[in-house]
This record gives C-alpha cells, structure tokens and sequence, in this order.
C-alpha cells in the first residue's frame, strides 16, 4: 500500500472477500450471547491485538500478517461504528442495507 487510498481499498476488498466468506457472524454471536453487535466485535478486534502483540514480541515479525491483522482491525472497527449509527434497524429494513461482515 503507498497510497490512503490503497489503504481503503484494501479494507473494502477484505470486508467484501470476508463478508461473502463468512456473512454476519459477529451478530450470531452477539444474538447466542445476547449482548449488543459491538461487544461481539469489540472481542474480535481484542483477538486481533493479541495477535499483533504476539507478532511484534518475535523480534523481526512477518510483515504481511502484521498488515493481515491491521486491516481486520480496520473492518471491525468500520463494522462497530456501523452498527453504532442511529436508527440503524430502521433503515436496514427499509432500503435494505446489509453488512459485508
């Protein structure tokens, strides 16, 4: 990545790739859990800083899965403020907004 843009570029091409991957699992979650999307989220970006954590502690990490792990944080996040939005139920119903994730 040289450019803000590539940066946002590839957070939406991972968002897109995940989503189809995996749909909206983090509200499974918090529905099996019965806490709000953010908790299940918030838990999620916590995983990811353990990891960066442990990557970082090996002296000379892995570029690639530190940058990995970076722009899963940048999803998560992008996701939790998404789901923090005002009358977000109301508008999903109707226009039909649905996340990647």
């Amino acid at each position: 990545m040289r450019t803000h843009q590539d940066a946002l570029d590839a957070v939406k091409n991972l968002m897109t790739d995940k989503g189809l991957l995996y749909g909206k699992t983090y509200q499974r979650v918090a529905t099996a859990l019965s806490v709000p999307p953010q908790y299940s989220i918030l838990v999620r970006i916590q995983e990811k800083i353990f990891r960066v954590d442990n990557l970082l502690k090996q002296g000379q990490p892995n570029q690639a899965h530190l940058r990995e792990e970076f722009l899963d944080i940048a999803v998560y996040a992008i996701l939790a403020a998404f789901e923090s939005e005002p009358g977000l139920e109301e508008r999903s119903k109707d226009s039909g907004i649905k996340l990647m994730m």
